[in-house]
């Protein structure tokens, strides 16, 4: 499973999670590791009992102070 990335101004990567998680401010070259230790991250949550975490990609919502189409990998 992939997170969908998007690029920032400054030239850094954030990404949304559907479980309500954000990765925000990562260079292009540690989006892999930062998706590979969220997912991790979930998967330990989830079985201490937060079943309702589940993990997917999720699309930013739109934000008023970011005009302009967003950039995709």
């Amino acid at each position: 499973m992939r997170l969908i990335w998007f690029r920032r101004p400054d030239g850094l990567w954030n990404a949304d999670c559907a479980c309500g998680a954000s990765c925000c401010g990562i260079t292009f070259e540690e989006r892999a590791a930062c998706e590979e230790w969220h997912f991790q991250r979930a998967d330990e949550d989830r079985k201490s009992g937060n079943k309702y975490l589940m993990c997917g990609p999720k699309f930013p919502d739109d934000n008023v102070n970011m005009p302009g189409s967003l950039v995709f990998p």
